[in-house]
């Protein structure tokens, strides 16, 4: 394993206190009171290019996107198989929901793989609350989901409840590829239990591997010191 920074030419941001999620949680306003529609739609979107924010999406390689100045990565594989923090271009309007203080990293950020210097996969969490403000969002970018899910999940030592999912999945009209962005309330996608108190939006395609288990514990723990250093 190799642990390194990837340098990219965007200046380097003002070093912000970071506070706990709960209190990085804006109030929530009429508009991202709205809950999640329940009705599955059984279609695609043609032609659209999924995204996080306004443009952070899959298929470039890792000095395309990210405003940092320098970014962790940690290589797998040879070089073959890389995961990276990345900043992320979020809308002034969202990016306070996705403001999180976690093993992961901090501040409003993705994990990102990347496997032969291509980006497969993104995972990004957010505190529970803002589920329905992150929702908000993405309809109001894409539309309604094209499919909604109530999952069930088992937390530790508590009962079992329903995990609220919306995905949207667009096919590329030129490859037939299907791009799919799912938001669930809880990110029960890391293994082990399901973090009730931090939500998850992933991005990725059919033939995508996921991030974890491939991204440890430890690896998580060296990519987050190794981003409070690059301050």
């Amino acid at each position: 394993m190799v642990v390194r920074k990837v340098k990219t030419a965007a200046k380097k941001p003002a070093r912000k206190s970071v506070r706990s999620d709960a209190e990085n949680i804006p109030r929530q306003t009429a508009i991202t009171e709205s809950k999640a529609p329940t009705a599955a739609l059984s279609r695609y979107l043609t032609g659209i290019t999924l995204t996080l924010g306004l443009s952070v999406h899959l298929g470039v390689p890792p000095f395309v996107q990210g405003g940092a100045q320098s970014k962790p990565c940690i290589e797998k594989k040879n070089g073959s198989l890389t995961f990276c923090i990345e900043d992320v271009d979020w809308p002034d309007g969202i990016k306070p929901y996705f403001q999180v203080n976690s093993i992961m990293y901090q501040g409003a950020k993705a994990i990102a793989r990347y496997d032969d210097g291509v980006a497969t996969s993104y995972h990004v969490i957010f505190p529970t609350g803002s589920y329905p403000a992150v929702i908000q969002y993405y309809i109001t970018k894409f539309g309604n989901p094209t499919k909604t899910l109530n999952r069930l999940i088992a937390p530790l030592a508590a009962p079992r409840r329903e995990n609220q999912t919306a995905i949207w999945q667009s096919v590329d009209t030129l490859t037939k590829q299907v791009t799919t962005l799912e938001v669930r309330e809880f990110d029960d996608a890391r293994g082990a239990f399901p973090d009730t108190r931090r939500g998850v939006v992933m991005l990725y395609q059919q033939w995508s591997e996921p991030i974890f288990p491939n991204l440890s514990t430890m690896d998580m723990i060296i990519l987050s010191t190794q981003m409070r250093v690059n301050g």
